[in-house]
């Protein structure tokens, strides 16, 4: 029933083929919908309701990177709903198989060190392209602004809140701190 939750919209639940429903002659079609979406409410975690917006906005999305504020059109705050995923999982809170699920899904369970990575790639392209690290403040890479990261970096190394393996990282690389 899970699996069955994860794949339907909320709005229209069925039950696996497995299970059959028999109401009385004269029953209507109406009343078995009613008993069908209280069978798969009741019996099933509303996680994989989560689960299945988190879907849905990646099928239209291409990503998982889903801002803090988006609501679905149905009203289902998915924002807020992938930030608890990320945080039970690194509490050791988040199933076994939910963590699998939305690893196949492609979450990135630390966005913010992804985006580093990335920003990362793009000084190691300059690097490699130049020679060196000493980028322009206003220098840009892909339509990304490379030279305000740099100086980003720089700062958070001052201010000591620049992690000693971005630091090694950048070290490789020739930064001028």
């Amino acid at each position: 029933l899970d699996r069955q939750r994860s794949h339907d919209h909320a709005d229209n639940p069925r039950l696996p083929a497995r299970i059959t429903v028999q109401l009385p002659p004269g029953a209507s079609d109406e009343l078995l919908a009613q008993l069908t979406a209280l069978t798969v409410q009741q019996t099933t975690s509303s996680w994989w309701d989560g689960y299945a917006a988190a879907a849905a906005y990646r099928e239209k999305n291409g990503h998982l990177a889903i801002p803090l504020r988006h609501v679905t059109d149905d009203g289902f705050n998915l924002g807020q709903w992938i930030v608890k995923a990320r945080q039970f999982r690194g509490k050791g809170w988040l199933a076994a198989d939910r963590v699998q699920a939305l690893e196949d899904l492609g979450i990135e369970w630390d966005p913010s060190e992804a985006r580093w990575q990335q920003s990362y790639a793009q000084a190691k392209a300059w690097h490699i392209k130049h020679g060196h690290l000493d980028v322009p403040q206003t220098a840009e890479l892909d339509g990304h602004k490379l030279g305000d990261w740099i100086v980003r970096q720089r700062r958070f190394r001052r201010d000591g809140t620049l992690p000693q393996h971005r630091i090694d990282a950048l070290d490789a690389l020739g930064m001028i701190w």
